[in-house]
């Protein structure tokens, strides 16, 4: 049984049920912890369209014309 379905359970977990051990695993809350639903990786997907809106509003300089986009 494994408490918590964080990064280090999800780990936990996958892990042994690699090695062939029947696996439980409970979660208070959303499954992945805070890295995952909170912190790391949804920043890094707003980091990544910020970039990506930057990068193209930058067109101009590179000979490209376009419509100017903004975030949604």
């Amino acid at each position: 049984m494994v408490l918590g379905g964080g990064p280090g359970g999800l780990t936990a977990a996958t892990t042994a049920a690699a090695g062939g051990h029947r696996v439980a695993m409970t979660e208070q809350r959303l499954t992945g912890g805070t890295c995952v639903n909170f912190g790391c990786t949804p920043s890094k997907a707003l980091i990544r369209c910020a970039r990506a809106v930057h990068e193209a509003n930058r067109g101009a300089e590179f000979g490209l014309s376009a419509r100017r986009p903004t975030p949604d």
